[in-house]
């Protein structure tokens, strides 16, 4: 599996829509890296990518002992308007049956008074 894409909506330090490419520049150059400051969201993006692939099962640095939902409701950005959307994508390249086929996994969600909607 290739991660080609990661878009974020008021997730973390991350307010507002946020798209990031993953591609490697080259063949030559196939990795990816990111630095910054602490508290910069460099975990944030991997949180991001455990999120959107395994929801309830990520193991996500800010969860602890958290409930699904009051940790989802903590991940909406402080930056947000109230009752606004989030959301973590992915977009991914597999190959399956010699072919290679692209695939788009988004998961987002929305507080609610009771809980939180969430839809993948």
């Amino acid at each position: 599996m290739i991660i080609k894409k990661l878009r974020l909506q008021n997730f973390g330090v991350y307010a507002g829509s946020h798209e990031i490419d993953l591609l490697p520049a080259s063949r030559e150059k196939p990795i990816v890296l990111f630095g910054g400051l602490n508290g910069g969201g460099k975990t944030t993006l991997l949180d991001a990518i455990q999120l959107t692939l395994f929801g309830k099962l990520s193991r996500c640095s800010t969860r602890g002992s958290l409930a699904y939902e009051e940790f989802l409701r903590r991940c909406v950005s402080h930056g947000a308007a109230p009752g606004s959307r989030s959301s973590v994508a992915l977009e991914i390249r597999q190959p399956f049956d010699a072919q290679t086929h692209e695939f788009v996994i988004t998961r987002s969600w929305m507080p609610a008074e009771k809980g939180v909607n969430e839809t993948l």
